[in-house]
């Protein structure tokens, strides 16, 4: 059971976004802005109870 709940967060990220204390976004700079659009409606869309 433990080994499972270890696994299902292995994958999960922080409130940034990011993969432990090093990972992070690995997206061109050229697409941050789309990417950070995206996860902005994707936020406004997860909180929004008639979604």
């Amino acid at each position: 059971m433990v080994r499972q709940a270890q696994a299902e967060n292995k994958y999960r990220t922080d409130e940034k976004g990011r993969f432990a204390a090093f990972g992070g976004q690995y997206v061109p700079e050229t697409l941050m802005h789309a990417v950070l659009e995206l996860e902005k409606g994707f936020k406004d869309a997860i909180t929004d109870s008639s979604f």
